[in-house]
């Protein structure tokens, strides 16, 4: 089997993060994204990309992404945000104890429940939102007929522009923006593709 990107999100942002994550990919990959399904060996092979996104974990939802981090050529995992029962945080520890070493794990920040498990991690990780020390950062929010604000990353400040006026669609803009430097976009490029609606 050709060993693919798959790109897993925890999220329940749907259209903000997995639409802004396929704005920008799509522009150099063949992408597939899925929103709480599950993918068939055909959007396995066809595709240089799966984005997989999915709002809540169970045991079962967790070894199906350690399958498909194990079948990808270097996975990133996005933990985001998710409907939350009293099981995730043990969940996501052991999930991020079996990722491969290959394994690129980036994390909101500004989530505190995800911000302690991610905290120790040994994975190679970026961190994005609002907070100080994120290293993807949204900073100057301005919603007027859209959202527009400043992104933060390694002391570089790049304009955003999104046709929505939700702050969502700006921690869109910095998972995208992540998952572009892991998969060696520049930030101006990014800032454009996203400008498109």
């Amino acid at each position: 089997m050709v060993k693919n990107r798959n790109i897993i999100i925890i999220t329940n942002r749907k259209d903000a993060i997995l639409g802004s994550i396929e704005r920008v990919l799509k522009s150099k990959f063949k992408v597939k994204a899925l929103f709480n399904n599950e993918p068939s060996v055909i959007d396995l092979l066809l595709n240089n990309i799966l984005l997989l996104g999915i709002d809540s974990l169970n045991s079962s939802k967790s070894k199906k992404i350690l399958n498909l981090t194990k079948i990808s050529s270097a996975p990133i995992l996005v933990l985001d945000s998710f409907i939350e029962n009293e099981n995730n945080k043990e969940i996501i520890q052991d999930l991020l104890k079996l990722l491969p070493k290959n394994a690129d794990l980036i994390f909101n920040i500004d989530n505190k429940l995800i911000k302690e498990i991610c905290g120790n991690t040994k994975v190679s990780n970026f961190t994005f939102g609002f907070e100080e020390r994120a290293d993807f950062k949204a900073s100057d929010v301005h919603i007027n007929g859209g959202l527009n604000f400043k992104l933060n990353y390694n002391g570089k400040i790049i304009p955003m522009w999104q046709n929505h006026s939700s702050n969502d669609y700006a921690y869109g803009a910095l998972v995208a923006s992540c998952i572009g430097i892991i998969l060696d976009f520049n930030l101006v490029e990014i800032s454009e593709l996203l400008k498109k609606d």
